[in-house]
């Protein structure tokens, strides 16, 4: 070792690329092995160990400098590069003196070692043809992969002919049994990668195979990488390393400690992505698991009859998953389609068991499905899939002149309820719900059939009636308790007046108060009772034009004398000749209802925080918004949680001790007939504020 090294000093002093081969075969070289053998047969003479001989003498680096980026020459003829820059890191963690040598390829390099000219080759070809009894390897100091590189516009003419094609590659990097499975590429073997770029860019190769990384360096420094690009991504993948004599084993335990150290820290990686792109460390996986069973399953010699067994067997599993897939397939298949059943007869049965009378029909307005309850509920024991609706009195007077609009989507009311007489003069009551059945068609919707449901309410009807009633009952007494204390007023001053008539007959001033008097009073009476009778009274429900206004001043009238002695004040602004198209008698109820409510609501605040300081404001507003009537009632009562605003309008809902909870059900329900909507706000503690909306009548 200590021979070499001072061989290789005596060499170096002005060592330089291919000047060294020039001075390797004149006689100096002769008298200088002998000078660096005086030298060491001295120094060992002395007793200086090996170690200090080693301190003392640099280590001398061949390598190819046609290699960017991983060790070339810079400008100013210093090495650089990737490997150059781990093996300064490799050298200071070991204690060495590293001295680099460029030669002209990765043969001289290695012959330079065989003859002791340099002591480690830089950058050669991991597990290369190599003899173990001369070199031994370095752990890989770095790994790539070999791509086949085109000019992108021949790439297709050079793959789709039958013609061979020239591909240079660098001596070394790919093994012949590789290169013999493309029978139709001729190779050209050349000494570096600076001359594989070279030989296609002067056109005497077709394509260039070599290390990705470093043709894409090299193609990027000449500004070609738009020309030039890869034709085959993944070929083989390559591993480089640093080679020392066999005997220097001692040198190669020190190169791969550091080296491992280095991988160790992660300062390796820092160093290697410096100069070259990182590779996705997945591919560099997989490939490290197929080498491994490849190496398992036999020799290189072997490769084409693995790669055989190999397909054989991938396409072996190929078929027996795409079996296995048309299997699965058929399963999912026979699962959907007993599924299908299931929910056919899940649906037939649904329909057969409804209490509703079921009818379908397609738009040529024959029955397709129908249940045994359409025959009883619907008078038609007649009735048969395939027959027409017209044929059925009943059908068709439900649904009167909808039968027009069977085949436009969106038919207006799809729900209703109808009433009238049967043969038998019962009086009977329908819930009728007609659906549209909608298939799709390009971009639209289709309508391709109509259900209609049909059920009969008649008893829950007249149970209806009688709940309202009862409250409209309830409403109505609290009404004459406050009318007879508000009628006893008018009545005594009447009393009073004619007891005083035979005293004062000939009194004219007495005669004119009592002319002016006595008829504004009975007028009082008369309206207070007029407005009691025309609420109590029962009336068959029935829609009309009305003024909202005089409906409401109606109202107003009765309510009054249950505002008087109460602490609250009624402000009312109602817009004159605001018409809707509604029932009065329900309408009066309604409005009615939320006055109690109100009522109840400011007098229980009061009863929770006391009195108020001024009475309680009581909002009675009607106007108009667009093509709606809207008529508020707010009050400033004890209002109501969300839960409770919630479930207000539910029946039988009630926050109250002796509460029905039917009011506001009632009142809704009234005007969703009247085709109105209740609106309901509230905050608690604060305020309810209750809207009705109707569409605006203009006659």
């Amino acid at each position: 070792m200590c021979y070499n090294k001072a061989r290789a000093v005596l060499r170096r002093t002005k060592a330089a690329g291919p000047r060294f081969q020039n001075r390797r075969k004149g006689g100096m070289g002769v008298l200088r092995l002998r000078v660096a053998g005086f030298v060491c047969t001295v120094a060992a003479a002395v007793g200086l160990s090996l170690s200090v001989c080693a301190a003392q003498t640099p280590v001398i680096v061949g390598f190819d400098p046609n290699f960017p980026p991983y060790q070339s020459l810079s400008s100013d003829g210093t090495a650089v590069g990737a490997h150059v820059d781990l093996l300064a890191r490799i050298s200071e963690m070991a204690g060495l003196q590293i001295e680099y040598l460029p030669l002209e390829s990765g043969y001289a390099c290695r012959n330079a070692l065989q003859n002791g000219e340099v002591d480690i080759v830089l950058g050669s070809v991991y597990g290369g043809n190599i003899q173990p009894r001369l070199f031994s390897e370095s752990q890989p100091i770095s790994q790539s992969q070999l791509c086949m590189f085109a000019p992108r516009a021949r790439t297709r003419a050079l793959f789709s002919s039958n013609v061979p094609i020239t591909a240079a590659y660098q001596a070394g990097t790919v093994t012949p049994s590789f290169l013999s499975a493309f029978q139709t590429i001729r190779c050209i073997a050349l000494s570096n990668q600076i001359e594989v770029i070279d030989s296609v860019i002067e056109q005497r190769a077709d394509v260039m195979i070599g290390v990705k990384s470093s043709i894409e360096y090299q193609l990027k420094a000449r500004q070609l990488e738009e020309t030039y690009g890869v034709a085959n991504n993944y070929m083989l993948p390559i591993e480089f390393c640093m080679l020392v004599r066999s005997e220097d084993q001692r040198l190669l335990r020190s190169l791969n400690s550091a080296l491992y150290e280095l991988r160790i820290s992660g300062e390796y990686e820092t160093i290697m992505n410096t100069w070259v792109a990182d590779e996705s460390q997945r591919w560099h996986d997989v490939l490290i698991r197929i080498l491994q069973v490849v190496a398992i399953l036999g020799t290189t010699g072997l490769c084409l009859v693995l790669f055989n067994v190999r397909l054989n067997m991938l396409l072996k599993r190929q078929v027996a998953e795409k079996t296995g897939e048309l299997a699965q397939k058929n399963r999912e298949l026979e699962e959907q389609i007993e599924q299908t059943r299931k929910s056919n007869e899940l649906q037939r049965y649904i329909v057969h068991s409804s209490p509703n009378a079921i009818v379908v029909f397609g738009a040529d307005l024959r029955i397709t499905l129908f249940n045994e309850n359409a025959r009883m509920l619907l008078h038609a024991p007649q009735m048969q899939i395939g027959s027409s609706i017209t044929e059925i009195p009943v059908i068709m007077r439900l649904i009167g002149e909808r039968i027009d609009q069977f085949d436009v989507p969106g038919l207006p009311s799809p729900l209703w309820e109808e009433s009238f007489e049967t043969e038998d003069g019962s009086k009977v009551t329908y819930r009728v719900g007609l659906y549209q059945l909608f298939s799709t068609q390009g971009s639209g919707k289709v309508v391709r059939g109509v259900s209609l449901s049909v059920r009969d309410i008649t008893q829950e009807r007249q149970m209806r009636e009688r709940e309202n009633e009862r409250e409209k009952n309830l409403a109505l007494n609290r009404l004459i308790a406050g009318i007879a204390h508000e009628i006893r007023n008018p009545l005594t001053s009447i009393k009073a007046y004619t007891m005083m008539l035979p005293h004062k007959v000939g009194n004219p001033e007495f005669q004119a108060q009592m002319a002016r008097y006595v008829p504004m009073e009975v007028d009082r009476v008369n309206t207070l009772i007029t407005n009691l009778i025309d609420y109590a009274k029962p009336r068959t429900a029935f829609r009309e034009e009305m003024l909202v206004d005089e409906a409401a001043d109606s109202c107003i009238i009765l309510v009054s004398p249950l505002l008087r002695g109460k602490e609250i004040e009624l402000h009312t602004e109602l817009a004159p000749d605001l018409r809707i198209f509604c029932d009065r008698s329900q309408f009066k109820q309604v409005l009615i209802n939320l006055f109690f409510n109100a009522i109840e609501a400011t007098e229980e605040k009061a009863r929770q925080q006391g009195p108020p300081e001024q009475p309680s404001p009581l909002f009675l507003k009607c106007w108009a918004e667009g093509n709606t009537c809207r008529l508020s009632l707010e009050d400033r009562g004890i209002g109501m949680t969300p839960e409770e605003l919630a479930h207000a309008t539910e029946a039988f809902f009630t926050t109250k001790e002796r509460g029905s909870g039917l009011g506001l059900a009632i009142s809704r329900q009234y005007v969703l007939d009247n085709g109105g909507e209740m609106e309901i706000i509230s905050e608690k503690g604060e305020f309810t504020r209750i809207t009705l909306i109707f569409e605006r009548y203009i006659p």
